[in-house]
């Protein structure tokens, strides 16, 4: 939790003791009696409880009160100038105008909107209870509320200036920090991201795979990998050239991605998860955290079936693909090269009559050795040894 008690709440305090001590102090006469003073303090401490309060909740960030700054002023020219008048009726404007230093307190913190809110509260009460002076005849009285209130009008202007300065500095450094934040992000997915496509890398993607054993071995759980290919890739790039390719390339993991996002009901992703990495040419790498089995098989359905994928835009015109898709779920202190084969196992059935289908391949509890390992495990189609493992469509 951030400190409560920071410079302005500090501050605050102080201007609250220097206004009691110049209301009781016989500099400017009539001095405030005692027993009012006390009442005075007691009003005072408890609206810097309410503050302090508001800032542990943590309620100025909910409510955009930057440290509370117009909370704090708000009460604090309430106190010092409406409550000092209401309980002196010879309140002396020469103490009322202290009210001011509560604007410029938390003047890095307010906008110029609110720094006029907060004058106009002060000359509203000013001229509240300074208004009798302001039709007496009594010469020194008045001209001490004018002068006052010729001061105050000066100080209040340089602040709104000041204000404007403040609300220019802090647009520009936000502006900058979500031009930096823009960028850092760009050149995130510059590295991590294929160039061609919106997945990943085949480095990162295997580093996910690596992230999500050593999450599900270490916590429990589980997840599941597969291998998405489009059928007849090279055919389609040869007939409709690299530019537009690109286009299909681009478009299918855009949509492949929102499509296994929609799985997430709960949530537990993360909204820039990417689920696919690119292994090769127009194959892609599937992993899906905390998805079992059946639920590895309902993905690779959906996306085999998805109309998204039946008509998408090029340069060339409208292009259709279909996928063969092969899945897996991992099983616990297993070899992530081993379940990378399995995946590659899986993909080798659906493409077994000419693609455009869905396996799911489940490791008996006896175990497989793997055969190939790696990088080639995913981009070579291995043959299922009859018996090696079960399948479900």
């Amino acid at each position: 939790m951030k400190s409560v008690f920071s410079k302005g709440y500090l501050s605050g305090l102080g201007i609250y003791a220097v206004c009691t001590v110049l209301a009781t102090a016989p500099l400017f006469k009539p001095s405030l009696s005692l027993a009012t003073a006390e009442r005075l303090a007691a009003v005072a401490i408890i609206a810097s409880l309410l503050v302090a309060l508001f800032k542990a909740l943590e309620l100025d960030t909910r409510w955009r009160d930057p440290d509370a700054a117009f909370t704090q002023a708000l009460l604090g020219i309430g106190v010092c100038a409406g409550l000092y008048g209401a309980l002196d009726p010879n309140a002396r404007p020469q103490v009322m105008v202290m009210s001011l230093l509560w604007v410029a307190v938390g003047l890095t913190h307010l906008t110029p909107r609110q720094v006029l809110t907060l004058a106009g509260l002060y000359f509203g009460i000013y001229a509240y209870f300074e208004m009798p002076t302001f039709l007496g005849t009594g010469q020194e009285a008045f001209s001490d509320a004018l002068y006052t209130l010729m001061i105050g009008a000066v100080v209040s202007g340089f602040m709104y200036m000041r204000a404007h300065d403040y609300e220019v500095v802090r647009n520009r450094s936000r502006t900058q920090s979500e031009s930096l934040a823009e960028a850092e992000t760009r050149i995130h997915e510059f590295t991590t991201q294929d160039s061609e496509t919106t997945a990943l890398k085949f480095a990162y993607f295997r580093n996910e795979l690596v992230k999500q054993k050593a999450l599900v071995d270490s916590e429990g759980g589980t997840f599941s990998v597969g291998l998405i290919e489009i059928d007849r890739y090279d055919e389609m790039v040869s007939m409709l050239g690299d530019a537009a390719a690109s286009q299909v390339m681009r478009a299918f993991t855009e949509r492949a991605q929102d499509l296994i996002r929609r799985m997430d009901t709960q949530g537990q992703w993360g909204k820039d998860y990417k689920p696919l990495g690119r292994i090769s040419k127009g194959r892609f790498g599937l992993v899906l955290p905390s998805t079992d089995f059946a639920g590895a098989i309902k993905c690779a359905e959906r996306l085999h079936a998805a109309l998204e994928f039946k008509s998408i835009r090029t340069n060339a015109g409208l292009v259709g693909l279909t996928l063969s898709i092969g899945v897996t779920e991992y099983a616990k202190r297993e070899d992530v090269d081993e379940l990378m084969e399995l995946g590659a196992r899986a993909l080798a059935q659906a493409q077994s009559h000419n693609g455009n289908d869905f396996k799911g391949l489940k490791r008996p509890s006896s175990g497989v050795m793997p055969t190939q390992t790696g990088l080639a495990a995913w981009t070579s189609a291995v043959s299922l040894s009859n018996g090696a493992a079960t399948r479900t469509h």
